[in-house]
């Protein structure tokens, strides 16, 4: 909703991604979503792909991302808006 106006985005600028274990057609997942860091600007998401089985979760990837705060109007980023900070570090473990 906070980014719906059109004035700012906040697009990835960094992504990495660590595979553990293969994911199969059918596999029950779970995705673990948290955020670590959040600067003026940006804010890091960390998310944990697992496997649910009967005999427990088994760990395939390791997900990192960054996105900035962007104002469309200005074409650079800019520090985060209140509302969508507050949003984001209600994630923060």
């Amino acid at each position: 909703e906070l980014l719906r106006t059109g004035t700012h985005a906040l697009p990835m600028v960094h992504a990495e991604a660590d595979y553990k274990r293969p994911l199969r057609y059918g596999d029950e997942v779970a995705v673990d979503l948290s955020c670590d860091l959040v600067s003026e600007r940006s804010c890091r998401f960390r998310a944990r792909v697992l496997t649910l089985a009967p005999g427990g979760e088994t760990l395939c990837a390791e997900v990192l991302q960054v996105h900035a705060c962007l104002d469309i109007s200005l074409g650079r980023s800019v520090a985060l808006l209140p509302a969508l900070r507050a949003a984001v570090e209600r994630l923060v473990p």
